[in-house]
């Protein structure tokens, strides 16, 4: 009996041991495989043979921070995606984010680094702006962001023709610029630092679609990964003395400065030498020493100096990259969420007008960062242009309180004027609209950073210049910012969260404009009791009483456009047409359409009964200025409205230069656009 049992339990030993090894086996955690592919200096093979960059770096801080075993699998980018999408790999690093491929992988959330495409060409060439692409070969790499955006969204944006050509790998891509194979190539900002770019390859300053780059992880991938990456990248930025940063360094510090060139070494040998052998001139040669030891502390300290100028360039281009990121993806992000719940059926009428609000609100801020860009790129560009004209002290005044009164009721604050001129006989030659962005910029900043209370603004003449300044109850400014202020990128802040909204540009085109005016602009404030801005400008005031004008009323109830009246719209794209229509869909009027400035001069000479031209500025083919001055050299007495999203100064001048009689900005509101058609009926 007992030889029994021992020969059963012998028996169920040697068929459960290696069960019991197998089971404890596959419980042993696996290597994590990550993939690599060459685009260094972000991930790549080195000469070596091994896996280096700045994704690798990481992931290797990672490992031995979480007693992790790596894996990892080298290939194309194309191929790597396909492997991580079937869980043949685990991570794949430097993967910027899309919508489709949220679809298919699992992100991280924190942004490893940021970046942005840029096209680069060889010298000597001619492509400058992005409409010297027309018709050329543009490169890019399979299966990257690159391609996705050059092969849909780049020809809708910006209405180019070209020919797309796909490289497997940037070794490829790169051979094929210097043979001429492309024209260009289209690259993440990254390929700057790359050992492939060369002096013959030329950075054309065009940069489009800034993005944040992560590592992506298969869908199927262990729950508490994704979390470990995100924790380790938190810490690591956290931490200035992390692998992360000195990773950076390492890899993107292209300018190593060489405090002793190699020459200056074998001179001070040969001197030494010399010193030992002939101390007849040792006084001589100590004066030698010196001086050379003097210019070239010069030189290292003016090199660093450039250092850190190139490095605060990078900083602020970086900042303004991630922050116009942010604020044009948010109020987007608004706008068709809001648009997408207004599809829903059963919609009670008062969750209507809030989304329709939450909609008209997000595109208002996006107008005004779009508005910012504009104005700062002409700045920028050194194209500011002062165009003098009369401006009513009064009118002016009152207009601002009318605008922005609305915008200081929503939270609660009162919104006055407390000081003025009250002779409403003034008026002040000056640039109408520089001032009125001037003070409409400090109104939205006082408004923005006061909570309760109240807002003044005013004006005063004191020796020679004309004084305007808003006044707020606000927070107030620390006295260490106060000199801060007016710097472009001041609320340009990286972290997860954000004080308040904006461009962080307006106090900074203020303070342009203001200049370009002739004047100065300076704040005076107390933390916790508000602030006060105060500009000047030359005081240039012109005494007369005009004729007493009425101000504009757009209100489209109080006026109808007659029955005769015929409206040709020169207008190529659909929805910008249709919204015309809508606008006008309850007026008695006849509308025409043109799609280019062709067909528009041929229209108006076709048909001589037509009341008013709306002329779109940019259209295919022949343009819109061009197309008026046509029409002006056979019909001097059509009123032609331009209806452009060129609104700034400069470029108000070229439309009436061409011969348009007024201007509706885009977007236009439709009391505004019947307004102006009623106009030139009177």
């Amino acid at each position: 009996m007992k030889l029994s049992v021992c020969f059963l339990l012998c028996l169920f030993l040697c068929f459960e041991i290696p069960n019991i090894l197998i089971a404890q086996h596959n419980n042993m955690p696996k290597p994590l495989r990550v993939g690599v592919y060459d685009n260094p200096p972000k991930v790549f093979m080195n000469e070596d043979g091994n896996p280096d960059g700045i994704f690798i770096d990481i992931v290797k801080s990672i490992a031995e921070n979480e007693d992790l075993e790596i894996e990892y699998v080298f290939g194309e980018w194309s191929e790597l995606i396909s492997m991580l999408q079937h869980n043949e790999i685990d991570v794949m690093p430097d993967v910027a984010y899309t919508t489709e491929r949220d679809s298919l992988f699992s992100f991280n959330k924190l942004p490893v680094v940021g970046s942005w495409l840029e096209v680069y060409t060889t010298r000597p060439s001619s492509i400058n702006s992005v409409s010297d692409l027309q018709n050329k070969r543009i490169g890019v790499l399979k299966g990257s962001v690159q391609e996705e955006y050059i092969r849909n969204d780049f020809r809708n944006d910006f209405d180019l023709s070209y020919e797309m050509l796909i490289y497997n790998n940037y070794t490829d891509l790169v051979a094929a610029l210097k043979e001429k194979k492309v024209d260009a190539i289209v690259a993440s900002s990254f390929f700057y630092f790359s050992p492939l770019f060369s002096d013959d390859i030329f950075t054309t300053g065009i940069v489009l679609r800034p993005s944040e780059l992560f590592y992506a992880f298969n869908k199927n991938a262990r729950c508490d990964l994704v979390e470990l990456f995100d924790r380790n990248i938190s810490s690591m930025k956290n931490d200035a003395k992390s692998d992360y940063y000195k990773s950076l360094h390492r890899w993107l510090d292209k300018d190593k400065l060489q405090i002793i060139p190699s020459y200056m070494i074998w001179l001070l040998v040969i001197i030494a030498a010399i010193l030992l052998f002939v101390s007849v001139f040792a006084i001589i040669l100590r004066y030698i020493v010196k001086a050379k030891t003097r210019e070239l502390l010069l030189k290292n300290k003016e090199l660093c100096a450039a250092k850190e100028k190139a490095e605060e360039s990078d900083r602020l281009k970086s900042a303004f990259l991630i922050n116009m990121s942010h604020e044009i993806r948010t109020p987007m992000n608004s706008i068709l969420g809001f648009l997408n719940l207004l599809k829903e059926p059963n919609l009670v009428e008062t969750e209507k007008e809030e989304y329709i609000s939450l909609v008209n609100s997000g595109g208002q801020r996006l107008l005004e960062t779009i508005n910012d860009i504009i104005e700062i790129s002409g700045i920028d560009a050194g194209t500011l242009k002062v165009v003098n004209e009369d401006v009513n002290i009064a009118d002016f005044m009152q207009s601002n309180i009318d605008s922005f009164k609305d915008l200081a009721g929503q939270k609660g604050l009162e919104l006055t004027i407390i000081r003025q001129i009250s002779d409403t006989s003034l008026f002040v030659e000056t640039d109408r609209q520089k001032l009125n962005s001037i003070f409409e910029k400090l109104i939205r900043n006082a408004i923005k950073f006061t909570d309760n209370g109240s807002i003044g603004i005013g004006n005063f003449v004191e020796d020679d210049a004309l004084f305007f300044f808003v006044k707020d109850s606000g927070k107030g400014i620390p006295a260490d910012r106060i000199d801060a202020v007016f710097d472009r990128f001041i609320q340009a802040d990286i972290n997860i969260t954000r004080a308040h909204e904006g461009s962080g540009l307006g106090l900074a085109i203020a303070k342009s404009y203001t200049e370009a005016l002739g004047g100065k602009i300076k704040v005076k404030s107390e933390l916790g009791k508000g602030s006060t801005f105060l500009f000047s400008i030359p005081n240039r005031i012109i005494y007369r009483n005009p004729e007493k004008v009425t101000p504009l009323d757009y209100d489209s109830t109080k006026f109808t456009l007659p029955k005769d009246f015929i409206l040709l719209v020169a207008e190529d794209d659909e929805g910008s047409f249709k919204l015309i229509q809508i606008a006008l869909a309850k007026e008695p009027i006849k509308i025409l359409r043109t799609e280019n400035g062709e067909d528009t001069v041929r229209a108006v000479k076709e048909n001589p009964d037509i009341s008013l031209i709306l002329m779109d500025i940019k259209m295919p083919g022949m343009d819109g200025l061009e197309a008026t001055k046509k029409i002006r050299e056979f019909n001097k007495g059509i009123p032609i409205i331009a209806h452009t999203a060129h609104a700034y100064s400069d470029y108000m001048e070229k439309i009436y230069e061409a011969g348009c009689n007024d201007y509706v900005p885009k977007p236009v509101s439709s009391n505004e656009l019947k307004f102006k058609l009623y106009k030139y009926t009177l």
